[in-house]
Parts: C-alpha cells; structure tokens; sequence
C-alpha cells in the first residue's frame, strides 16, 4: 500500500466514523495525533470555501433576490431562504470620526470622554512579594495557565492530504523559493 493509499484508507475511515464516534481516550496517541491532522486540514479546507461561498451568496443575494423592509434582499434556493442583511454598528469607527473632527476643527473631548481604569502594575505586585507583605505562593497559583498544542505535519502527509483532502486556499507570496519544510498546525487552548 502506497503512503497515499493509506493516508486516503485513513481518512475515509475517518470521515465514515470510525474514529469520529470513538472515545479519544481509548484510541492509541498514533490514531489520536493522526485523526487531529486529518480533522484541522478538513476544517482549514472547509472554513475556506465557506468564506468563498459566503461572498458569492452576498453578491448573488444582493443581484438575484428581493428587497427586505430593512434593506437588505433574500432569496428562495430550493426551499432555503438565504438573506443578505446590514449590520450597522451604533458608533462610528474612532479613527474615521477623529479625522472628521479634525477636519472640522472640533477637539476630540467633544466626542470623546477620559475613561480611568485601574488596572494591574506587575512591579507593586512584585514589590509586595519581595517586601514578604504576600506570599510569592499565591500569587503564582493565582496566574492563568494555558497550553499550546502545536502540529508539525511531515511533508509527505501534507501533500498527501492536499492532493485527497483538498488544499486551503494560501496566500500567494513572491519570495525566493526556500527548502522544503513541514507546516505547522497550532490550536490554543485555556486550562
């Protein structure tokens, strides 16, 4: 069996169900590791073509369908109502609106206010720990943690699944071709 013959049993396996019904924690780490690069190259394919897909239904929405009482239009597709609506936020953008008070010779206080906020000085924090007022232990069980899970996928693999998967789309960059080197999947998850 040729490595793409089995990266393809893999994921068909996968994407059957075999391994998306089973408990992770009864799977062996290979099993584990391998669903979770098969699984995150799906996803980055799809979350593409959905974005994809997203504008092409606004500007065919927009072209195609009927006009809402808001403004906006929808469409019928085989049953399914498809709707493109505004979405205005209540403030303007700060940037846009200082240049316009600029421009308009108005100071910025007469639309924005001074807001105080308390926030936490590491070095006072520091200075209580080191003057013994509260105690280092504390203050270290009192820090968030957070793990990061970071991927390395072989490039074999990655080719692999890009020629049965599907490629993400990827920016196109111009820059001088370098050595081949294996990508890269990180998911960041609070403990």
């Amino acid at each position: 069996m040729t490595f793409d013959e089995a990266v393809e049993k893999y994921a068909e396996a996968l994407l059957i169900g075999d391994l998306m019904t089973g408990e992770p924690e009864t799977s062996n780490i290979e099993s584990v590791v391998q669903a979770w690069v098969i699984l995150k190259h799906i996803s980055d394919c799809v979350e593409e073509r959905l974005k994809a897909l997203r504008e092409v239904m606004l500007v065919r929405v927009e072209k195609f369908g009927r006009e809402t009482e808001r403004g906006g239009s929808h469409l019928f597709v085989d049953g399914t109502k498809v709707m493109r609506e505004c979405r205005r936020s209540s403030l303007p953008e700060e940037k846009a609106l200082r240049a316009i008070l600029t421009e308009h010779g108005i100071a910025l206080d007469q639309a924005f206010s001074k807001v105080t906020k308390v926030v936490l000085d590491a070095s006072k924090v520091e200075a209580l720990v080191s003057l013994g007022k509260i105690p280092e232990e504390k203050v270290e069980a009192a820090k968030k943690v957070s793990w990061a899970l970071k991927v390395r996928l072989a490039p074999e693999l990655e080719e692999s699944l890009d020629r049965i998967v599907g490629a993400p789309a990827k920016e196109v960059e111009e820059k001088a071709p370098r050595a081949k080197r294996a990508k890269s999947i990180g998911s960041r998850k609070g403990a």
